[in-house]
């Protein structure tokens, strides 16, 4: 079968950026919410597609910290092309133990659409849209990617308003992991410092996940799980 779609139809790589940009403010602005990092008037209610959301205001300090966090580091570093993933992390303040982590994995799709990885399977959606005899090209759709992204926030949603409470004294980590072969070695995003690989790898450790799925645009690929002491084994949310 043959799908035939209008570029009007299709993200442009701009597009999709914001589209990135905006579910991975939308998934950690409503972790703080309904974890309740912080207190509710920092928040306000939002539209995000076709469902109510929450966006973070610059009350208190700890909230612009996170906003700075967003803004000139995770995004910086996608705009670059650099980020592989961002990890924002919930850790008790007397004990130091990590409680939960939400790890949100880019990957970049060159040549609108191919990639020099092999896809994995998640929420995303693509067309084929046949060539000649033999050729297909992918076609990804504005409204198809939309359904993906409100399927992966409402299973976040859900996910998280299951979890129980956190310590009364809790506090916010967040880590950026970069490609190592295009990264600079002496790049380093405000706000943010110089971490080992054995940190990383101590912390993960000590928790199980859950893979959510991802949002699968011609320009880039969202991949989202929680990790939690809450979890047993290693799994998929389920459908």
């Amino acid at each position: 079968m043959t799908y035939v779609q209008s570029k009007s139809k299709q993200l442009t790589e701009a597009q999709s950026f914001v589209l990135v940009k905006n579910l991975l403010r939308t998934a950690m602005y409503t972790v703080s919410y309904i974890r309740g990092i912080f207190p509710q008037n920092c928040f306000a209610d939002k539209k995000y597609q076709n469902i109510c959301v929450k966006t973070l205001r610059p009350e208190t300090p700890d909230c612009i910290r996170l906003l700075k966090w967003l803004e000139n580091g995770v995004f910086d570093a996608l705009a670059k092309k650099y980020l592989d993933e961002a990890i924002f992390m919930i850790q008790g303040v007397e004990d130091e133990n990590y409680v939960e982590c939400y790890k949100f994995k880019i990957t970049y799709h060159e040549n609108n659409g191919r990639r020099s990885e092999s896809a994995s399977t998640g929420v995303g959606f693509q067309f084929m849209h046949k060539l000649g005899k033999s050729k297909f090209r992918k076609i990804f759709d504005k409204e198809a990617i939309a359904g993906s992204v409100v399927s992966l926030l409402r299973r976040l949603i859900q996910l998280v308003q299951g979890l129980g409470n956190l310590p009364k004294k809790r506090k916010l980590t967040m880590h950026l992991l970069y490609r190592d072969e295009i990264t600079p070695s002496f790049y380093e995003p405000t706000l943010f410092k110089s971490s080992g690989p054995d940190q990383m790898s101590s912390i993960t450790d000590r928790l199980s996940e859950i893979r959510l799925g991802n949002v699968n645009t011609a320009f880039h690929q969202c991949e989202m799980q929680v990790e939690s002491h809450e979890f047993g084994e290693n799994e998929n949310f389920p459908n």
